[in-house]
C-alpha cells in the first residue's frame, strides 16, 4: 500500500540516525575506560572483535538519550523504551488505530 511504504521510509531515516547516535554515545563513554584494539580486523574472518563485548555493554548502559524517535534506552541489548503508533491513511487525514 502506497501509505504504508510512505510511512515506513518517513520512519527509517530517523530509526537510523538514532542508531548511529547511540553507537556514537556507547564508543565515547567506552574510549574513556578501554584501549580499542583494532589490529587483525577481517571482514574474510569470522572472529568476533576483541572489544565487541565491552561495546555491547556500553550500549546497554546508555541512559537518558533522546533520539528523532524518542527516549532511548537498552536492556540485554533492545531498546526498551520504544513505541510505535499504528495509522491509518483516511482520504485527507491520518488517524492512529
Amino acid at each position: 500500500m502506497i501509505g504504508d511504504c510512505f510511512l515506513r521510509h518517513k520512519s527509517e531515516p530517523a530509526l537510523v540516525y538514532d542508531s548511529v547516535l547511540v553507537f556514537a554515545r556507547a564508543l565515547t563513554a567506552m574510549q574513556d575506560g578501554v584501549q580499542f584494539r583494532s589490529s587483525g580486523v577481517s571482514c574474510g574472518r569470522e572472529q568476533p572483535w576483541v572489544d565487541g563485548s565491552s561495546l555491547f555493554n556500553y550500549i546497554n548502559a546508555v541512559r537518558e538519550l533522546r533520539g528523532l524517535t524518542g527516549p532511548i534506552q537498552f536492556s540485554e541489548g533492545k531498546r526498551t523504551t520504544f513505541k510505535l503508533d499504528l495509522l491509518k491513511l483516511k482520504q485527507h487525514d491520518l488517524v492512529k488505530v
